[in-house]
């Protein structure tokens, strides 16, 4: 009989051992006095030793002292009172949960011991991956100005950042925790705010708001911009909501002061436009008389060199009579009097005027002024846009000495470009950049000081802008300039093209 009951113990420990090794994790079974009856593949490794050698060596001449020590109490603790244990080791890199589970004998003593050692290093290394993404997460948070904090579905505090706890008057934001809007704010705010969280867990849509807030801890008016959204479960549930608030009275403050500083500037331009008014309408009234008088004078003078000082003055008070509108024109641009009446503009009249007023003037300077292609409409103010033409010949007129000017139209896509050609001096390279800048001498010494402070251009310039048309300019000194404005197209009539030859 003995026999056959130790037969059978094998036949059963080897079916144990199966049942073990198909365990990953370490497991031994101990004696209460630590000696190793059986073991699987897992634990053998881990100590080192193939699995047939290790049954009936005692376990203590595996571990260190420490841990042996610690052993030897928990075999006493579990065989006295025969309850379970688990502890937490971590050896070298590895970290395990160890459950110690008693084996009780039909005599009711603890026979054995079964270890079961769980790695659980993997998880304990989320564990602190999690921690530390936490607390970079809190340092982040608790760097910015801005409140913020979370609450559940109560309004209660889950957490908030330190700028937020310490404008409640507490020096951590761990205190804040369980506590609600009433403990800091008025009773009449705290009211308020109950309200808006309860819009945001009723709708789950984001709340932005901008409201006085005054601090029971301060006492100092704010003015807080909220957002407040809904804090979702990954499964989209609604657990309580999310506050971000900043306090944009500074930025408040500093916006007034914006707009009161442009009405003053505005108020100033204003003035500045009623005086140049008014100034130019009293200097108008001697430059016209002048002309009057040179008029007069034209026909008693007879003698050829009195007769060319006479022309010479009468273009003088042109010029002078032309540059006192330009001055005008510009200072209602400036102060936003001009506002334009946009509609379908044909630019065949339009150039036809414009080819009649200057002819004599090209004529008189011994250049040809040509007009081709102008059957096209546009979307502009034709009085406006007719200003803006106007004044590109007048400059490609007076910065030509021989050939011509020729303007002219052509169609791109939904654009239609106006150019002015010229044959004349040319613009230098370096000048191009800033032709258009205010007050920035176009042409100087190159132009054989017919320079100035380019007023024309700067009305161009001050035009297009109201009329949100585009001014180009293309040029090569000694060979001419092109000038081009281009402006939505309110036809597609055919035409012909001018031709793409650069000056």
């Amino acid at each position: 009989m003995p026999e056959d009951r130790a037969v059978k113990e094998v036949a059963m420990d080897a079916v144990a051992c199966t049942a073990l090794n198909a365990l990953q994790d370490p497991v031994l079974v101990l004696r209460v006095d630590g000696t190793i009856r059986l073991v699987n593949a897992a634990a053998a490794a881990f100590l080192g030793r193939t699995e047939a050698s290790v049954p009936g060596r005692s376990i203590f001449d595996a571990l260190s002292s420490n841990d042996a020590d610690n052993l030897r109490w928990a075999l006493k603790t579990i065989g006295a009172g025969g309850r379970s244990l688990h502890v937490e080791r971590t050896v070298g890199e590895r970290c395990f949960d160890i459950s110690l589970e008693p084996v009780i004998a039909p005599s009711g003593k603890v026979a054995e011991v079964v270890v079961h050692a769980r790695d659980i290093t993997a998880r304990r290394q989320a564990e602190a991956r999690q921690r530390q993404s936490e607390t970079m997460l809190r340092t982040v948070i608790d760097q910015l100005p801005h409140w913020i904090l979370w609450k559940d579905c109560q309004s209660r505090y889950l957490g908030c950042n330190r700028a937020f706890a310490l404008a409640c008057g507490v020096r951590t934001p761990d205190i804040v925790v369980g506590r609600t809007d009433a403990d800091f704010c008025t009773p009449d705010v705290a009211a308020l705010l109950r309200r808006e969280d309860e819009e945001v867990l009723r709708t789950g849509r984001t709340l932005v708001l901008t409201e006085p807030f005054v601090p029971i801890p301060s006492r100092t008016p704010m003015l807080m911009e909220k957002i407040k959204l809904p804090l979702r479960s990954e499964a989209g549930d609604i657990l309580g909501i999310i506050v971000i608030a900043i306090d944009v009275a500074e930025r408040k403050r500093a916006e007034d002061q914006l707009i009161a500083a442009k009405r003053e500037a505005e108020r100033a331009n204003a003035a500045r436009t009623r005086l140049i008014a008014a100034a130019s309408h009293d200097l108008r009234q001697p430059l016209q008389a002048t002309a009057l008088f040179t008029g007069l004078l034209e026909h008693r003078v007879t003698e050829p060199a009195l007769l060319s000082l006479v022309h010479k003055a009468q273009t003088a008070l042109t010029s002078a009579i032309a540059l006192l509108d330009d001055l005008l024109y510009l200072s209602k641009l400036e102060a936003g009097a001009v506002v334009p009446k946009v509609g379908p503009v044909p630019l065949g009249p339009m150039l036809g005027r414009l080819y009649d007023d200057f002819a004599p003037q090209a004529a008189d300077r011994g250049l040809d002024l040509r007009l081709v292609s102008a059957d096209r409409t546009v979307r502009s103010d034709p009085l406006l846009l007719e200003r803006l033409v106007r004044n590109l010949i007048a400059n490609a007129i007076r910065y030509t000495d021989h050939g011509g000017v020729l303007v002219g139209c052509r169609q791109r896509g939904a654009h239609v470009r106006v150019e002015i050609w010229d044959t004349g001096l040319g613009i230098p390279e370096e000048h191009l950049p800033r032709l258009f800048d205010d007050f920035h001498p176009v042409q100087g010494r190159a132009h054989g000081g017919r320079g100035g402070m380019g007023l024309g251009l700067i009305t161009v310039k001050r035009i297009a802008a109201v009329l949100q048309h585009t001014v180009t300019v293309r040029s090569r000194v000694g060979r001419g300039s092109v000038f081009a404005v281009e402006a939505a197209a309110a036809d597609r009539i055919s035409a012909p093209r001018l031709d793409d030859n650069e000056p």
